[in-house]
């Protein structure tokens, strides 16, 4: 049916084609993900990446897909950010390389879980003590986690807002580096 305004028309259908792409998009790591938190596996170990090579890191969660170096912070020098796409996870990750050594990590799952310790155990980490900050928006760890001293893990929504609401989907986790 056609109406006298054309560019309507061409909107309508076009907001029809979005509604049906989006709608049929693979969603990618999603059945991976629900098969490791039923059995309580990682979808893989976060510890056995840390400090290692970007050849190493590239190995379990394949090519990376955007290098960018970091030029302009002397503090991060040398070093370069990675993007990848795991399979295991269907979102986007990146990865810092301080000197060839991955000390940085930005994992987003397909899927929110409901609890911060959940999103974790994904990564194979598992904290023994209380995070030392749990608002509304993330929880977060430091200290010693897996035998590993971390700056900071925080667990959040992509999206920001409530994790209440939304889940937990992102978890960022931050080496302490000994130089």
């Amino acid at each position: 049916m056609t109406t006298p305004y054309p560019r309507l028309d061409r909107l309508r259908l076009y907001g029809i084609a979005a509604i049906i792409l989006l709608g049929c998009r693979p969603q990618g790591g999603g059945a991976a993900q629900d098969a490791a938190v039923a059995s309580g596996k990682p979808l893989f170990d976060i510890t056995k990446l840390v400090n290692k090579s970007p050849d190493q890191v590239a190995a379990v969660l394949g090519k990376a897909v955007k290098v960018i170096k970091i030029k302009d912070d002397f503090t991060l020098m040398p070093g370069d950010d990675r993007a990848y796409k795991p399979d295991l996870t269907g979102r986007e990750s990146m990865v810092r390389f301080h000197r060839k050594k991955a000390i940085y990590f930005d994992i987003i799952f397909a899927k929110p879980v409901k609890d911060p310790r959940t999103a974790l155990r994904l990564l194979g980490l598992n904290p023994t003590s209380a995070p030392y900050l749990d608002v509304a928006t993330a929880t977060r760890w430091r200290d010693e986690v897996n035998g590993l001293n971390w700056k900071s893990i925080s667990v959040t929504n992509s999206k920001g807002g409530r994790v209440a609401d939304s889940g937990y989907d992102e978890v960022f986790a931050d080496l302490e580096q000994s130089e």
